[in-house]
């Protein structure tokens, strides 16, 4: 949960209740899994279309994108034929924490690793206490008319 520290400087923005909402409806509705974009696949699928409408939005069923890692031992026989450096070999490969915990201690990992820099700031939002989540409660539509009405002036 949230919690506001007394000193902290907040503003207020009507736009999170948008995305709060928004965001709990695709978690339980569209991306969860057997979710609404599951359904719609395997429907599709089922019936053997690659496209879809409704009256107001088209989709077309894609493969999925095939995922290619390189071998770090055929990447390394580079290194060894000369035709790249040590140097330019570690500065492409990173390590599999996962694996590496199988090889050695979380000590030893630890005086390995270093710090990614870090993105940008990551906004989390929830419901405020009492504020039901089963959204039959919030309106999104007037929520969002006034807030497209705003944008437009």
């Amino acid at each position: 949960m949230i919690h506001i520290p007394p000193d902290a400087k907040v503003i207020r923005d009507a736009r999170l209740t948008i995305v709060r909402t928004i965001g709990t409806l695709y978690e339980r509705h569209v991306n969860g899994d057997g979710g609404l974009k599951d359904k719609i696949k395997a429907d599709m699928l089922k019936k053997s279309a690659l496209f879809a409408e409704s009256d107001h939005v088209v989709a077309r069923l894609m493969p999925g994108a095939a995922k290619m890692t390189i071998d770090p031992v055929e990447f390394f026989k580079l290194v060894c034929a000369k035709k790249i450096t040590q140097s330019e070999f570690l500065s492409c490969v990173t390590v599999n924490k996962t694996a590496a915990r199988e090889l050695l201690s979380p000590r030893d990992i630890e005086a390995v690793s270093k710090e990614a820099p870090a993105g940008g700031p990551i906004l989390f939002t929830e419901f405020k206490p009492g504020i039901s989540a089963s959204l039959e409660e919030i309106d999104l539509s007037s929520i969002v008319v006034k807030m497209l009405l705003r944008e437009a002036a």
